[in-house]
């Protein structure tokens, strides 16, 4: 860091109310020497945190060897036979007491040795620090402060340990830069797992995250912790629950309670997957394991429970050209401009044709026979006889909507206003049958 800018003054004052007594002193003059000065204040105050500690003490490692006179390090070593040698250099042979810098530290060495590495040579106690360092031993408490640590001084390289317990809590703010991690499990608030195949994170009594070895699987386990062979249950009578996710599939299990330590039995309650894989895109599952509902990939909805749930009642489920779902009613409620129906739409219904036909839909049976109606022959009879489809099957809109479907029951009411409309017929012509009857009887005639 440079030197502190000197303050030099700019403007004389006195001068000013020499020459102006009856003026103010000018205000943009003052602020630009208060600037000035603040200026150098500021860079005095910066360089000063660079030896000096909170608590008023020189900074560690302030003083090294560098800084250190000759005579103060001759007056230092006095009587002790140190030999001040500069940096610390590899292969170099070293006499006891020479005194050398390494890594912003100065050692002075209490062996004759030839220099290797200096990590070696000062775990064999071949160098002792003096200034910068802190010697091997106990650390009173509350010695280590952030005050004392300046930003990056801690790498792993000044580590000399691979495992730490922290008693309270700890906090990492802003997160760990590229290269630094924890190497095995973690616990917060509990003792993690020591299982080695995969990697643990645990929360409180019955949290716990799970990574596999491979970096293709993560679970999380409520209640639940796996010790590389089983799911296990770390509390007591409790129900558990699991989270499971890999590179293609996303499941949750439920297990029920039991034991704390025992094996914790899981059923599968929802299954989603990237693709088929043999299976639906998503799956939900009922009472022990039973597929209950599938969304397959192509958007198909499977629901066994419902086949399986039978009434005597009417349909009233409609499925729209897009694909959605709606309830199908035939309240007033949902009615407008009534009127009664017109004989010239519901005999429109004679001029259809009905057809004998086999299936290309997939989901039938290519040799059973059917009969019907075609959709567009009964659309040009009446649009309002059939579905119309607004999107292909790819759910884009259509430039103009397809007849798709005959709405059958429709046809219904048509056929019923036919019905009312021969049988008024028939019966007013048999009522004139029997007065031709009743007259040929009065007339004497058989």
């Amino acid at each position: 860091m440079s030197q502190p800018t000197p303050y030099s003054r700019q403007f004389d004052f006195t001068d000013w109310s020499a020459t102006r007594p009856s003026d103010q002193q000018p205000g943009t003059s003052l602020d630009a020497e208060l600037n000035a000065v603040k200026v150098t204040l500021d860079a005095v105050l910066a360089n000063l945190v660079q030896i000096q500690r909170d608590d008023g003490a020189l900074k560690n490692s302030a003083v090294t060897l560098d800084t250190l006179a000759t005579d103060v390090l001759t007056t230092l070593g006095s009587g002790q036979g140190w030999t001040p040698r500069g940096a610390w250099v590899t292969a170099t042979a070293y006499e006891m007491g020479d005194v050398v810098a390494e890594d912003g530290s100065t050692y002075v060495a209490t062996v004759a040795h030839t220099s290797g590495t200096f990590s070696t040579d000062e775990a064999a106690d071949k160098w002792v620090p003096i200034f910068g360092a802190v010697a091997s031993g106990s650390i009173a408490d509350g010695a280590v402060t952030t005050a004392k640590i300046a930003d990056g001084a801690v790498t792993t390289a000044k580590l000399g340990f691979t495992s730490l317990t922290l008693s309270g809590s700890f906090s990492a703010q802003g997160g760990f830069a590229d290269g630094q991690k924890f190497n095995g499990n973690a616990g917060i608030g509990a003792t993690p797992p020591t299982w080695s195949a995969f990697k643990a994170l645990s929360l409180g009594s019955s949290g716990n995250f799970i990574a596999g070895s491979s970096g293709t699987t993560l679970a999380l386990g409520v209640n639940a912790y796996y010790d590389g062979t089983d799911w296990r249950r770390p509390t007591d009578l409790t129900a558990s629950t699991k989270f499971l996710a890999d590179s293609t599939t996303f499941l949750w299990s439920f297990a029920a309670a039991g034991a704390a330590g025992g094996v914790a039995t899981f059923a599968d309650r929802m299954r989603l997957t990237q693709n088929s894989f043999g299976g639906g895109m998503l799956d939900l599952y009922g009472a022990a394991g039973v597929l209950a509902i599938r969304l397959d990939t192509s958007g198909t909805i499977t629901s066994t429970g419902t086949y399986s749930t039978t009434t005597l009642n009417a349909a009233n489920m409609y499925v729209h050209s897009d694909g959605s779902f709606m309830r199908s009613t035939s309240s007033l409620r949902f009615k407008d401009v009534l009127e009664p129906v017109a004989d010239e739409w519901a005999y429109k219904i004679l001029d259809a044709e009905g057809i004998f036909y086999k299936s290309l839909c997939a989901a039938d049976n290519p040799d059973w026979t059917y009969y019907g109606f075609g959709a567009e022959t009964i659309a040009q009879l009446d649009p309002r006889w059939v579905f119309w489809r607004t999107t292909d099957e790819a759910g884009e809109p259509l430039a103009e909507p397809v007849a798709d479907g005959v709405q059958y029951e429709r046809m219904v009411v048509a056929l019923q206003h036919i019905a009312k409309r021969e049988k008024a017929r028939a019966d007013e012509a048999e009522a004139r049958l029997n007065a031709i009857e009743a007259r040929l009887a009065a007339a004497g005639i058989a």
